[in-house]
């Protein structure tokens, strides 16, 4: 389960697996990989850019969770993140295409072998998604920043727990009462 910080937890988990299989091979300093839009980039080489949230449609828990003898939680709710990540190269205009494929390449690599996001969980998965090209331009509204070719994965189950107990009373007594028929 997880508490309220466990979006910024998967999205800073992304980043820091993505500086250990990036740099400095194709990616010079681990500063350049960072979360934000697009637009906001800046001197990234790589941005991390989560662009929706929604409720879990596969996982979806309905049962109260006991936490001690006379107390339960409320069940959690579980999201699915949306990721948009994008390479920029900062070489030689003739040659930045090709690095930024290959900085894209090891991503797909490295998540199609390690898809489970966060250390010791292995319940959240991170996918590739299939996103149409419609459906991409949409999502880069950005007016100032040129179209990339980019990567777009999902994260999920992400639990939350929920911050609502209530008091319960266990069966202390019962009572059976038979009748011959």
């Amino acid at each position: 389960m997880g508490a309220f910080t466990a979006i910024a937890k998967v999205s800073e988990s992304m980043m820091d697996s993505l500086k250990e299989q990036l740099v400095p091979e194709l990616i010079r300093f681990p500063g350049q990989i960072v979360l934000c839009s697009p637009a906001q980039r800046e001197n990234a080489s790589l941005g991390i850019f989560l662009y929706d949230i929604q409720e879990s449609e596969a996982v979806r828990p309905q049962t109260m969770i006991d936490i001690s003898a006379d107390r339960q939680q409320y069940p959690p709710v579980c999201l699915s993140l949306y990721y948009m990540i994008t390479a920029y190269s900062d070489g030689d205009v003739r040659f930045r295409s090709v690095q930024e494929e290959r900085i894209l390449g090891r991503i797909i690599q490295y998540f199609h072998d390690y898809s489970f996001i966060l250390p010791g969980d292995n319940m959240t998965r991170i996918e590739l998604q299939r996103v149409s090209t419609e459906d991409k331009l949409k999502l880069w509204s950005f007016p100032e920043e040129p179209f990339k070719v980019s990567l777009f994965y999902k994260v999920s189950p992400v639990a939350i727990d929920s911050a609502l107990t209530k008091e319960v009373t266990r069966v202390r007594e019962r009572r059976v009462n038979m009748k011959r028929m």
